[in-house]
């Protein structure tokens, strides 16, 4: 049943409405962010002095439009606001301290991650969340949160993997909480991939704030982010993305099919079986060796080597299926490409992408933009930072109101 709504979150909720204007519009004189917002010129020109005094908005020209005064354009300082995100990748910690337009300003990476100790780990997220911090140059007051982005299914309550293929001794094992301890401020935990689509939509502004995205997470494991009207979709337990059933049905019944997949450690064991690479295949939980060998499959690719390219694109073929039905049964607009593996990758599968997912589109004159991610490799962390970002400065129940 829906509750009131008091004059102070009405308040909050309106400033969060003109904020959520200029990152649609840009620079923008008063009257524009009042028919953007919703809001009647008055109430905007209130907000907009307080914003002012905040640091949030400033004038950046104005314009002469003949009789009468000249109208002002206001904007975000991208300096007034800043966001801490930490990714867990299981070869990878990265920390990214982000501003408010979504430009890292600062990141910090480690492969110190230990696949059987969580704990150190998170020891290891907490000296790259205080490196960021010591090397600002502003006020610590300016930073707006933080926020820790996993691989897998997770249990928000608990701040924990609640199941994960590649970090198995992780699961169910608090993050959150050991995180916020040990960097004094908290650190809600995130789906990576929930965070990706909400990175990317927090770094493209307009182009995305309208749409219904797929973005499609090219990791260790593959994953799907979706965002409808411009608002991530995190689901019922915040594990909205799941695609592993979808892969599985799609690659068809048999077992021989079956293990002819998509993820880097099946293609980097028929790289081995191919001949590509001599020797055996690195173990499923030696990560790190997967990461190396996968990472050498695609230079060979991008190097002219036909039977490496040929694998990665066999592979490919699959992930642009389950986007393009995603894509279909969500009506979207959009199919973003992205996560870790995609720059090394999109050499590869890029242009195949855009005609295969192109071509599954539904004949009623609507096409799908198939775009490569704004994030590139560190999509996770941007995307956790983006998401405090995003809960802090917009809306989150629709337009203003006077």
């Amino acid at each position: 049943m829906p509750t009131g709504t008091n004059r102070t979150q009405l308040g909050e909720h309106n400033i969060k409405a003109v904020i959520h204007a200029l990152r649609r519009l840009g620079p923008s004189s008063q009257q524009d962010i009042a028919a953007q917002a919703r809001l009647s010129v008055q109430a905007v020109s209130v907000i907009l002095r307080g914003l002012t005094r905040r640091g949030l908005v400033r004038e950046v020209r104005s314009e002469n439009m003949g009789r009468g005064r000249p109208r002002i354009i206001l904007d975000l300082v991208p300096e007034s606001a800043y966001s801490i995100g930490v990714h867990v990748d299981p070869s990878l910690l990265t920390a990214v301290l982000l501003d408010l337009a979504g430009t890292p300003v600062r990141t910090e990476h480690s492969t110190d991650v230990d696949p059987v100790d969580p704990h150190a780990s998170m020891d290891v997220a907490a000296r790259l969340v205080h490196q960021l911090m010591d090397h600002t140059e502003f006020s610590r007051e300016r930073i707006v949160g933080s926020a820790l982005a996993v691989p897998g299914r997770v249990d928000l309550e608990a701040g924990a993997i609640s199941d994960s293929v590649w970090l198995p001794q992780w699961n169910h094992v608090p993050l959150s909480k050991p995180l916020e301890t040990r960097i004094g401020m908290r650190v809600p935990l995130v789906k990576d991939t929930f965070a990706a689509v909400a990175g990317e939509i927090w770094v493209r502004g307009p182009e995305l704030l309208g749409a219904t995205t797929v973005f499609v997470y090219f990791g260790i494991g593959t994953g799907l982010g979706v965002a409808v009207s411009g608002r991530p979709v995190s689901g019922e337990t915040g594990n909205a993305g799941q695609a592993g059933r979808l892969f599985e049905i799609l690659a068809g019944s048999t077992e021989q099919s079956a293990t002819t997949s998509h993820d880097p450690v099946s293609l980097v064991r028929a790289a081995h079986g191919s001949g590509i690479f001599d020797g055996p295949a690195p173990e499923r939980s030696d990560i790190a060796a997967v990461d190396s060998r996968f990472r050498s499959l695609c230079s060979r690719a991008a190097g002219g080597d036909a039977a490496a390219t040929e694998l990665l694109q066999q592979g490919g073929r699959r992930i642009h299926q389950v986007a393009a039905v995603v894509a279909d049964v969500l009506d979207a607009g959009v199919v973003v490409l992205g996560g870790p593996y995609w720059p090394i990758l999109s050499g590869a599968l890029f242009v195949d992408a855009q005609r295969e997912i192109a071509s599954t589109s539904p004949p009623q004159g609507r096409s799908v933009a198939v775009l490569s991610s704004a994030l590139g490799p560190d999509a996770g962390a941007i995307g956790a930072a983006s998401r405090v970002l995003d809960q802090h400065f917009s809306p989150q129940n629709g337009p203003g109101a006077n």
